[in-house]
């Protein structure tokens, strides 16, 4: 029987410990240095062992994401949680709809089009979050200690 790293469950729990923000950008810290490492392990053609610690560092990275991710998302929407929590996770499978494709131009021989791809995407999160989720997440955090709704919130604000 597999077992998934329980990476999910000790991101929330660091999002106790910590903030929702820091437990985020350390699994996209995660998320980027896997993927980095599956491209170098991919071009370099490094030992198989190398592959799955690459992997196991990008997909433990994306676990670490989720809870935070998922909790920032959903904050600003109290009144229409289940409706932004749909949104939320059509949104995940059509961007990896959209990825998948481009995984498999390189054909089954390498897994170089796969670290091309995910070191794309992670450094796409990276960019996202520092330009548009930061900001964001900071005026919300505002508004909210100065006891209005949080649902009106712009990064202006």
């Amino acid at each position: 029987m597999i077992h998934k790293p329980p990476f999910g469950f000790v991101a929330g729990r660091l999002s106790e410990r910590w903030s929702q923000e820091g437990t985020l950008l350390l699994g996209l810290a995660m998320t980027l240095a896997g993927a980095g490492g599956l491209l170098v392990t991919a071009a370099l053609h490094l030992p198989l062992a190398a592959l799955g610690l690459s992997l196991f560092t990008m997909v433990s990275g994306v676990a670490a994401t989720t809870p935070p991710s998922t909790s920032l998302a959903l904050a600003p929407y109290p009144g229409i949680a289940g409706t932004a929590s749909s949104l939320l996770g059509m949104a995940r499978f059509a961007f990896g709809g959209l990825a998948a494709p481009l995984v498999g131009l390189g054909g089954a021989g390498t897994a170089l089009p796969l670290g091309l791809v995910t070191v794309a995407c992670a450094a796409l999160a990276l960019t996202v979050h520092a330009a548009g989720v930061r900001p964001h997440t900071r005026a919300t955090q505002r508004t909210v200690a100065a006891g209005r709704p949080a649902d009106r919130v712009t990064a202006t604000s």
